[in-house]
């Protein structure tokens, strides 16, 4: 629900959330979720037709021109005495035969562990592969996969955008796997390709019940930018 600043006091927020509920709850839904950003008055206009709030989520970014990766050199053979190997997602697809699949599976394992403001639902491999290996703006050299015993293990995807910065999709590693400064490699690949391809910010997201993945950003040198809250109404 947006109106323009010089409409806005006048009750044309509280018409236009009449009228998408006649048009919604016909339709029997299982609950109602909204966003909004904590420095604009939208949380209250939430918390007043019954949203709660339920978790925050930040936007991050980091000038890549600033960063400096020479104190993780040692990751790489860190990770080599484990037995795990980061590769790019060019470089599997050349590795195995397999690869769209071990790709899929890995995505689904590890964004299961997302937090959401509501379970997630599976994607279908069809969908999946439009959004990740048929989609224009994946960057196929720029998202990284850790393998360990012939099993991927983890992942980092990097995005162009509509801009000048690039995006993270997701980083995620299983669970048994975790532990092992996993997802801080595969970051960290990512930041140095952007580097290195002169990219000047990547920006990305994360929420309040994921604090490992805030405190490595943070370590990385990621800013954050206000959150947007996200409320929900549960109708059954």
């Amino acid at each position: 629900v947006v109106v323009r600043p010089d409409f806005q006091r006048q009750g044309i927020g509280q018409k236009l959330w009449d009228r998408l509920l006649e048009v919604v709850m016909p339709q029997q839904p299982i609950g109602l979720a909204a966003s909004t950003r904590e420095d604009k008055f939208g949380l209250d206009f939430l918390k007043k037709r019954g949203l709660l709030e339920k978790m925050r989520t930040w936007e991050n970014r980091i000038d890549v021109r600033l960063f400096d990766p020479s104190p993780y050199a040692y990751l790489k053979t860190q990770l080599e005495q484990q037995g795990i190997e980061v590769f790019s997602v060019t470089q599997l697809q050349t590795m195995h035969a397999d690869f769209a699949m071990r790709y899929y599976q890995l995505n689904l394992v590890t964004g299961r562990d997302v937090p959401r403001a509501y379970p997630a639902t599976d994607r279908s491999f069809e969908e999946w592969e439009g959004f990740n290996l048929k989609s224009p703006k994946a960057l196929f050299d720029g998202t990284f996969i850790a393998i360990q015993n012939g099993q991927y293990i983890g992942m980092s995807q990097l995005f162009k955008s509509d801009g000048d910065y690039l995006t993270i999709g997701l980083t995620g590693v299983r669970r048994e796997a975790r532990g092992q400064h996993v997802a801080l490699a595969l970051k960290v690949a990512c930041l140095e390709w952007a580097k290195h391809n002169q990219y000047p910010e990547i920006r990305t997201w994360n929420d309040s019940n994921n604090a490992p993945i805030l405190a490595l950003n943070q370590k990385l040198g990621f800013v954050q930018c206000p959150a947007w809250i996200d409320c929900i109404y549960e109708l059954e």
